[in-house]
């Protein structure tokens, strides 16, 4: 197996459209992409006799998590990844993506690091969907395939306190047409947190062309400042939320996704939550 991308259920990923993130006041959210310059990958062992260990390279991985130090808890908003094909006793998955399929819940715990820095722990369980294009129906697989894991890991903060880094795994096991496997994915990431709120924020509009290029300017009001991140969340009705930070500069934040398809609905939010309703745009 070379490519893996874990995917929410497509009813599930629809349903998601109109439940932009949820967040309670009192918690940080990170929004974070994959480091490119650190090793990210998806490794999976079956018993010898069926392949044993076969790993793939992640291509993009986007997510948001938040943390509460008070309350001691840890939960994943969303999960985005893409990951090249894997092979299942020869034959490709084809391209797989990877959303979060529910809920996710755990613990979180804070501490002072060497020069001063803030560095926290968490463990959180909740549950994937796996889309895959190839066909795996002679194991009696079909996609998506509901994949269980526990995730851990740390989140270590860059002396400004909003942005750093975030080091984790989430692993599990599982059956594949009745072959047993374990898996773990590994994911180095860099965040940056979001603002407490939506003062400032005026409208969003998103507007694709016949390429497939969706473009979303969201207009702030004279409120905001230069530097505030705000969350889109792009959605396009089959495999979930890909929760992007934009940077707010000079009462605008922009944003431009290449290669959509079908109807896309955005949500601006904020650590605190949605900043309004969603806006929708159909792409070829």
């Amino acid at each position: 197996m070379q490519r893996m991308i874990c995917v929410s259920t497509v009813m599930l990923a629809i349903a998601a459209l109109a439940a932009p993130i949820a967040v309670q006041a009192e918690q940080r959210v990170l929004i974070a992409r994959n480091d490119p310059n650190s090793p990210n990958f998806f490794s999976v062992e079956f018993p010898p006799e069926f392949g044993g260990v076969t790993t793939a390279d992640i291509v993009s991985t986007h997510f948001a998590i938040a943390v509460d130090e008070t309350g001691e808890t840890a939960s994943i908003l969303a999960w985005y990844q893409h990951v090249n094909p894997l092979i299942i006793g020869g034959q490709s998955t084809g391209d797989i993506t990877v959303a979060l399929d529910g809920d996710s819940h755990g613990a979180y715990n804070e501490e002072l690091s060497g020069g001063n820095t803030i560095e926290g722990r968490f463990r959180t369980e909740e549950t994937y969907a796996v889309h895959f294009t190839g066909d795996l129906s002679q194991f009696g697989i079909e996609s998506p395939f509901v994949l269980p894991g526990v995730s851990t890991g740390f989140v270590k903060y860059n002396n400004d306190g909003r942005s750093g880094r975030v080091s984790m795994n989430w692993s599990g096991e599982g059956s594949l047409g009745g072959i047993p496997f374990t898996y773990i994915c590994a994911v180095n990431a860099l965040f940056e947190t979001a603002s407490d709120s939506c003062e400032g924020v005026r409208n969003v509009r998103a507007s694709c062309d016949e390429n497939g290029s969706l473009r979303v300017v969201v207009k702030m009001t004279d409120a905001s400042r230069d530097g505030d991140v705000l969350i889109l969340e792009v959605n396009d009705g089959v495999y979930g939320t890909d929760p992007i930070p934009v940077v707010v500069r000079g009462n605008r934040a922009k944003l431009r996704l290449q290669g959509r398809t079908g109807e896309q609905t955005v949500t601006v939010s904020s650590g605190g939550g949605s900043c309004g309703d969603p806006v929708a745009s159909q792409c070829p």
